[in-house]
């Protein structure tokens, strides 16, 4: 059964002052998200699950910083989402370059999950998730508020798996990799860093490098053997 509960009291336009929460179970992401942006009206599918709660007082870095608290979780399922195009730019575009892997950049985002809390003049990502039929993506860490809000510092580490078949024609895993659900782990080789305002996603090349030249010699070896 759909759920929606919430809660608001505030006085953010004199004291910026804010207690606010909100929690849904099951609930039609398209007319929500449609009343919240009329122009995205009929785009989404898909069912969420939120909850939020949050308390603070201000919004500039320096008042986030002091008086920011609470939690926001959000489960979206069932989606059918083509990438934005400043994730792609940011994110995705760089990755599939470098792994060799133009199939990344066509596959639809099906769900979103965030697992948040903020306190202590920090914004803790407990896990924030993209699941695609193709890959998944995965980040975890914490980001400090500063007093410039868009100058909050990122160093949030990407845990990357996709598809065996996938990762087997790009030369990424050999044919021994450890599969779970069909999916396959990539070691880590990318980050998000930079700032709030200016993120940036950051390569080890020399990780990614070493991936190939390591698969594919197992490749040779495995066929050898098979031979």
């Amino acid at each position: 059964r759909d759920l929606v509960r919430s809660r608001g009291l505030g006085d953010v336009y004199k004291r910026q002052r804010y207690d606010l929460a909100l929690e849904t179970s099951q609930l039609p992401a398209g007319p929500f998200i449609g009343s919240l942006n009329p122009t995205l009206k009929g785009v989404y599918d898909g069912m969420l699950d939120v909850v939020f709660d949050v308390d603070g007082a201000g919004v500039t870095g320096v008042n986030l910083k002091k008086n920011l608290k609470g939690m926001a979780n959000l489960d979206f399922k069932g989606a059918n989402i083509e990438l934005f195009d400043s994730w792609k730019k940011l994110f995705m575009t760089p990755v599939a370059l470098v792994l060799r892997v133009p199939a990344m950049l066509d596959s639809p985002i099906q769900g979103l999950s965030l697992q948040s809390s903020f306190g202590d003049g920090t914004v803790n990502l407990g896990e924030f998730k993209v699941l695609s039929p193709q890959f998944e993506v995965v980040s975890t860490g914490a980001i400090p508020i500063a007093d410039d809000l868009m100058a909050s510092a990122l160093a949030l580490p990407i845990d990357l798996t996709m598809k065996k078949d996938l990762a087997l024609g790009a030369n990424l895993v050999d044919e021994e990799a450890e599969v779970t659900e069909g999916f396959v782990k990539l070691p880590p080789f990318v980050s998000v860093e930079g700032s709030v305002g200016t993120p940036k996603v950051n390569i080890d090349k020399l990780a990614v490098g070493k991936l190939f030249i390591r698969n594919v010699a197992g490749s040779v070896s495995y066929t050898h053997l098979r031979a």
